[in-house]
């Protein structure tokens, strides 16, 4: 096997690459084929690979854009990164407030089949009252507005 070379570029405004590899990145591979005898598992196999390369949180610049001038001891992620484990689902009676099960502190939110179509990252909530839905009604008045 080749030892995998460095991308670079006479042109300032492009950006070096890391090293070129013969692996193919899973979001541009196609969607799993329904009609396959072993789709279930195959299907399986394709979410975890889009997840563990697109949907685990890493923190960057503008995580912490509204934390400027702070130590780092108390500066915090705006995205609520690593978040809190659920061990089950649940609904928070005296709020309305749904929990949803969470096994990984980093992995955002996600639906399986929209990220096998969709092929990126997401964080998907499920809004249904309390205050997501009124922080909702402001993001969406105040991004229109």
């Amino acid at each position: 096997m080749e030892p995998a070379q460095q991308v670079t570029s006479a042109y300032p405004f492009v950006k070096e690459t890391g090293p070129i590899t013969d692996e193919v990145v899973p979001a541009c591979l196609s969607t799993p084929n329904p009609d396959s005898g072993d789709f279930h598992r195959i299907f399986c196999k394709d979410v975890v690979r889009l997840v563990e390369t697109s949907n685990i949180h890493k923190h960057s610049t503008t995580c912490y854009k509204y934390s400027k001038g702070k130590s780092d001891t108390s500066k915090t992620c705006r995205m609520h990164m690593p978040r809190a484990l659920v061990k089950t689902s649940n609904i928070d009676l005296s709020t309305g407030q749904i929990n949803m099960r969470r096994s990984h502190p980093w992995i955002n939110n996600f639906n399986e089949w929209l990220i096998s179509a969709c092929r990126s990252n997401m964080d998907i909530k499920f809004i249904w009252s309390g205050n997501d839905a009124k922080a909702l009604v402001y993001y969406i008045t105040d991004y229109v507005t």
